[in-house]
């Protein structure tokens, strides 16, 4: 039964001579629109064209082999309605050839045959990922001990505030998470650069200005309320009877400390409260205090 293709489907069929980009949601039949388009293209009663002269590239080796099975289901079924026809035949044999793979695997053949024109070594390979792994952490370590040797005074903040523990297991994960980031975008160098840029200001008033920082902001004022509400109802549980009411001026201060930083509009307000301020030492309930409820106590600590 013939397919029912809609108007926009036939434009990207028919459509020749210009540059076409399509955007389609998944599962919206991209792959049978396109399969659709290459076999009317090599059978064209105009301008034939052969197979192994479209160049069709795929994110994944999967989606390459499913291209090739689509479309080579689509020409045995145009053979099975004109078995005379040698043309048809003659793409059935060059399908096997044609150049339907991955990006990379596209790329990789460029090189290939344009080895001579490189300084590559001919018998070169592709290292496998866990080869590829190997060499990042070896190159992150050696980049790691020489800006240790330089002990640069931007390189020791930088490790203090990410790399706090006893190694640099998390600074290296870090610093691998942003990088295998990066390398999934168009330009890498540019959006690395474009990170350093919106964390770069002069004076707090151009900080404040980032977009970044108000979502920030507006995290911190949402997590604020979430702590008053805690605090409230931890000092709710003091106050009450059975609670842990040796606790109750530490959750008063603890309170009162919450209660200032919400009032404040900027980051500098917040970080100086926080930064002078400190949170009380909760007393150490002994067996003097047997009139404590420990159901409630246990509530109140895990809060």
């Amino acid at each position: 039964m013939a397919v029912s293709w809609t108007r926009e489907q036939k434009q990207v069929i028919e459509l020749r001579d210009r540059n076409l980009l399509v955007s389609a949601a998944a599962g919206s039949g991209k792959t049978a629109v396109l399969v659709e388009r290459i076999l009317s293209m090599i059978t064209d009663p105009e301008k034939p064209t052969d197979i192994d002269h479209l160049l069709v590239v795929t994110f994944t080796r999967a989606a390459a082999a499913e291209m090739k099975e689509r479309i080579s289901a689509a020409i045995t079924d145009k053979l099975e309605e004109d078995p005379e026809n040698e043309h048809l035949q003659k793409q059935s044999v060059l399908l096997h050839n044609a150049p339907i793979s991955t990006i990379h695997g596209f790329c990789t053949n460029v090189i290939r045959n344009y080895i001579h024109k490189t300084d590559l070594d001919p018998s070169y390979r592709i290292a496998d990922e866990g080869e590829l792994k190997l060499l990042r952490g070896e190159v992150l370590q050696d980049m790691l001990e020489e800006e240790y040797a330089a002990a640069t005074p931007e390189f020791l903040d930088f490790v203090e505030a990410f790399a706090p523990g006893k190694d640099d297991k998390n600074l290296e994960d870090m610093i691998l998470k942003v990088y295998n980031f990066a390398i999934a975008t168009p330009d890498p160098d540019e959006w690395m650069d474009a990170c350093v840029e919106n964390c770069t200001a002069d004076d707090e008033a151009e900080l404040m200005e980032k977009n970044w920082m108000g979502e920030l902001m507006a995290e911190s004022k949402r997590m604020m309320e979430s702590i008053e509400i805690m605090a409230r109802e931890n000092l709710a549980d003091a106050q009450t009877e059975g609670g842990p009411d040796v606790y109750e001026s530490a959750m008063l201060s603890d309170l009162e400390m919450i209660l200032d930083a919400e009032k404040e509009e900027d980051y500098h307000g917040c970080r100086r409260i926080f930064g002078s301020g400190v949170f009380e030492r909760l007393p150490r309930v002994t067996k003097k205090h047997d009139y404590i409820d420990p159901y409630i106590l246990e509530r109140v600590k895990k809060r």
